[in-house]
């Protein structure tokens, strides 16, 4: 049985730290070879192969980054074929196709964003409580929104029904996930405050974009997300100094 504390404690910390997921990625790879197909280890494999891809990113090594994230979907597909009940491989693989999406046209983005949503439906219908599966499913919900008509003529056109969401939808999504989190979660606190920039809501939105600001920065994705409270602090309180 494979010491699964152990690779979370690593797992929690390889956000953060580069070196740390190169190790437990090591590791999990190890284990697969002794627990071939364990799907605690697939999915495990996936986190940490997307928490090194950020690690990448930051690097500008976009090609590095494709291939990692890449791998993460694969290992996905894996655990898939061996349990499909398990909450964590379709949260992972919503993630990883979520990622991915960029380096494809609009017909491609259109498919992985039904996929995307499939996935992230069916692990909220496994772990109903989870707080980053209710986050995951207000920013498709966010993008979805701001579709264009012509794109969703053009989903019509391809898959029968153009994908519908709302900004509204898209808050409700996120204040689940924020209500069910028990420390400062400062991408989820953007996509509020962005959230009610598109609502009209200015007032507010400033509030949920200060307290990002104000929270801790420690992970690549905080770093980019603090990079966007940023902007839209400077665009929409005139009293902010980020001196």
């Amino acid at each position: 049985m494979p010491d699964y504390g152990q690779l979370d404690e690593l797992g929690h910390s390889c956000q953060a730290n580069q070196d740390t997921c190169e190790t437990l990625i090591r590791q999990i790879r190890t284990a697969l070879s002794e627990f071939e197909d364990d799907v605690g280890l697939l999915w495990r494999l996936a986190r940490a192969l997307f928490h090194l891809s950020n690690h990448v990113e930051q690097e500008r090594d976009t090609e590095g980054q494709k291939q990692l994230v890449q791998e993460a979907l694969e290992q996905c597909e894996r655990g898939l074929e061996v349990d499909d009940g398990v909450w964590e491989v379709h949260q992972w693989y919503a993630i990883a196709i979520g990622s991915l999406t960029k380096y494809e046209g609009t017909q491609r983005k259109i498919e992985m964003g039904y996929k995307y949503k499939e996935h992230i439906d069916k692990a909220i219908s496994l772990s109903p409580e989870e707080k980053t599966l209710h986050h995951l499913r207000g920013r498709f919900c966010y993008e979805v929104a701001g579709v264009s008509w012509l794109e969703k003529k053009a989903a019509a056109a391809l898959f029968g029904s153009p994908p519908e969401s709302s900004y509204e939808e898209a808050l409700e999504s996120l204040m689940k996930a924020e209500e069910r989190s028990s420390e400062d979660w400062k991408t989820n606190a953007l996509y509020i405050a962005k959230c009610h920039l598109k609502l009209s809501d200015v007032p507010t939105a400033v509030e949920w974009l200060h307290k990002a600001h104000n929270m801790p920065t420690s992970t690549p994705e905080d770093f980019t997300a603090q990079t966007e409270v940023e902007e839209l602090l400077t665009q929409n309180d005139p009293t902010f100094d980020n001196n």
